[in-house]
């Protein structure tokens, strides 16, 4: 039984992933007992995605203007 649990995890993740979202995964264990360092984890996640876009952005604005640059020589 778990193991088909764990395959429809997996595939479900997999949905998830392809639509641009990340899965973050706790047990109830680690949500009850460990709750601060859950919160820390999902606070640390949650600044990297934000550095994340903005490099990004940067990265796209970046190449747009060396575009631009480059067609207007």
């Amino acid at each position: 039984m778990k193991i088909i649990r764990g395959n429809k995890r997996v595939e479900r993740t997999k949905i998830l992933n392809k639509l641009g979202l990340k899965v973050i995964r706790f047990t109830n264990n680690e949500i009850v007992k460990e709750l601060e360092k859950v919160y820390m984890s999902l606070n640390n996640k949650t600044k990297l995605v934000e550095i994340e876009k903005v490099v990004f952005r940067e990265l796209r604005s970046n190449s747009t203007k060396a575009k631009m640059v480059f067609c207007e020589s």
